[in-house]
């Protein structure tokens, strides 16, 4: 599942803080009231620079979906319906990674 809007890569024009606190804005201004209910537990990865999205139930799988559709870049990542919580150990500013 994939958002509306153009592919393009979301390095260059943000930081990782950036990412973060934009990626963050995106998800619970927009998308979080939209997936909760249909992918709850899922792991969404948006890129920043569009705010187009993917959605799966694997991090991993939604990672790589995510570089095969935007390319090499920092994208925000989130489990949908948990609160701000690290994932596999990682501090919330990490939620912004590259690949």
């Amino acid at each position: 599942m994939a958002g509306e809007g153009n592919s393009s890569t979301s390095s260059g024009r943000f930081s990782p803080d950036e990412v973060s606190q934009n990626g963050e804005r995106i998800y619970f201004e927009k998308l979080k009231p939209e997936l909760e209910n249909s992918h709850r537990g899922e792991f969404l990865v948006i890129n920043v620079a569009t705010e187009e999205y993917v959605v799966d139930a694997d991090k991993l799988a939604a990672l790589d979906k995510a570089e095969e559709k935007f390319g090499k870049g920092f994208f925000y990542i989130v489990q949908i319906g948990e609160i701000q919580k690290s994932l596999a150990g990682f501090r919330k500013k990490t939620y912004a990674w590259q690949f």
